[in-house]
């Protein structure tokens, strides 16, 4: 008895993976068709053609086409938030945690460019209810930063007049690199993120910041 109940779990566990999977096939795609053709100008029939899948394999996994968008929505929201509690997580001084923070987020945005600028471009999209979430996720994104921002003016390592505003500042600084960030470009990703990180701490006038040496932002970084 014992072993058939095993081997049920098993079975049941690995239909769950073989939809988790074929699902994440789907948000891949429609974010890329999202990204390259707009959110209104693509349909459920463009998403199943791009896989060579019927529509009812889509609607199986998503109830329509704005159910495709939250999900996307969510998921930036949740690969956000776990960027800045990485650095959380990895501890320090404020200063380093504020460094991880800015560098792991970053990253991100280099490494998910697209899912993060159909994020931003079709926010116009979104229904009273998604923004809600996101504004829920998107709050909690800034108390972390504010956080640690605090706790650096505490114990004097930073100079910030308005914690909040500042961490609005590095987010939206980091964020908008989506904009103009192109792959293959003169810098390479780990010293863009440097970069970052050093226009976080002059913001946040950290007293052992380098001066002098960063480039400006430009077409010539990504």
């Amino acid at each position: 008895m014992s072993d058939s109940n095993g081997r049920d779990d098993v079975q049941v566990h690995q239909r769950a993976e073989l939809r988790a999977q074929k699902r994440e096939r789907i948000l891949e795609t429609a974010t890329r068709l999202f990204y390259e053709s707009g959110y209104r100008a693509t349909s459920m029939e463009s998403i199943a053609d791009e896989l060579s899948a019927t529509k009812p394999f889509i609607y199986y996994h998503f109830k329509n086409k704005y159910d495709i968008l939250e999900a996307i929505a969510v998921r930036v929201i949740e690969l956000a938030n776990e960027s800045l509690s990485k650095a959380l997580e990895d501890g320090g001084e404020p200063v380093d945690v504020l460094a991880g923070m800015v560098r792991n987020y970053a990253r991100l945005v280099v490494e998910e460019q697209r899912i993060i600028a159909v994020f931003w471009r079709e926010e116009s999209n979104f229904t009273p209810e998604t923004l809600s979430k996101v504004l829920e996720q998107q709050q909690r994104f800034t108390g972390m930063l504010c956080e640690v921002l605090e706790q650096g003016q505490a114990q004097g390592q930073f100079k910030a007049s308005h914690t909040r505003l500042t961490a609005l500042a590095i987010m939206n600084l980091v964020t908008f690199m989506y904009t103009w960030y192109r792959d293959g470009g003169a810098m390479a990703v780990d010293e863009l993120c440097d970069h970052f990180v050093q226009y976080a701490l002059h913001m946040v006038q950290h007293t052992s910041v380098r001066t002098g040496g960063a480039a400006t932002v430009g077409d010539d970084l990504g």
